[in-house]
């Protein structure tokens, strides 16, 4: 009998932050790019707050460099709880 094994990569989805408001977090925009790249992440963001999310409790405002445009891009801490 012959044993096979197979060596499983992990493969990274969405990088989990820790943050002091909200413990553990993703980036809005990566999760809008894993989820739904097509549409404009402003529409999409408003449309998840639209759902009930509360500002502070479950997502917080912050910005992030985006070298490629040479500015900064309005980006949310979205909490994973």
């Amino acid at each position: 009998m012959i044993l096979v094994t197979e060596k499983v990569t992990e493969m990274e989805l969405l990088t989990i932050q820790e943050h002091p408001a909200l413990q553990q977090a993703v980036s809005a925009r990566e999760l809008h790019e894993f989820l739904s790249g097509g549409e404009r992440f402003s529409k999409w963001f408003e449309r998840m707050v639209s759902y009930g999310f509360q500002i502070n409790a479950d997502y917080v405002g912050c910005t992030r460099w985006y070298a490629p445009a040479n500015q900064e891009l309005q980006d949310f801490f979205v909490s994973i709880d």
